[in-house]
């Protein structure tokens, strides 16, 4: 809450807010703390799911609870479940979007509504992951689904490790000065650093081609 009220002073629009992690809550707690969110600021917000990080996912009946509060605007789902994806798919409206938070199943998400990706890949490969969600909305379905598996071996690469060691091991290696890491975060595994060179070589990818 403190922290939207800073951001937006600061000249934000919109908030990624994740669920709680280490104190899990109820459906009652989990309602409650989006809305005591949402009240805090004038913040639009994108509610993060992503269960894998934080131990708790954002129940159907919770979303649909939330969806009207009115600054509640979007969910980015990295569950990485396309039975989820498919259960909150009637909530997709021009008031309420639903973005993939998993760069392996882009199409599928926009398939079941969704309105496009918040994207780890895009970092290395933003044109192409523009391109994979542009094509789908154009209706260019057979263009995006190209893309999707055209790039699914750097994605996964990408995810060798904790993320984001690997997509900073990529920037590294393509010439970008990324810095280092904050622990826990630290450096890739020389096996797992070689499966990101060789996911890059094969996907073409070099530091020209990264705008």
């Amino acid at each position: 809450m403190e922290k939207c009220k800073r951001y937006e002073a600061e000249g934000a629009e919109r908030a990624l807010v994740i669920t709680p992690y280490y104190n899990k809550a109820s459906e009652l707690g989990m309602a409650k703390h989006f809305e005591a969110i949402a009240e805090a600021s004038d913040l639009d917000l994108i509610l993060y799911n992503v269960p894998s990080r934080t131990g708790c996912a954002i129940s159907v009946p919770v979303l649909e609870e939330l969806v009207q509060v009115p600054t509640v605007k979007a969910i980015k789902e990295a569950s990485g479940s396309m039975a989820y994806a498919c259960s909150i798919a009637h909530l997709a409206s021009d008031d309420f979007a639903i973005y993939s938070g998993n760069d392996d199943i882009v199409v599928p998400i926009l398939s079941m509504g969704g309105s496009g990706v918040i994207s780890v890949a895009a970092n290395i490969i933003p044109d192409q992951m523009h391109d994979m969600v542009a094509s789908y909305l154009a209706g260019d379905v057979d263009q995006a689904a190209w893309l999707q598996v055209k790039y699914l071996d750097l994605i996964h690469a990408l995810f060798c490790e904790v993320n984001p060691i690997p997509v900073k091991e990529a920037m590294r290696q393509l010439g970008f000065g990324v810095g280092g890491y904050h622990l826990p975060m630290c450096e890739p595994t020389p096996e797992h650093a070689e499966v990101v060179r060789k996911a890059l070589a094969a996907a073409g990818v070099t530091r020209e081609s990264v705008r």
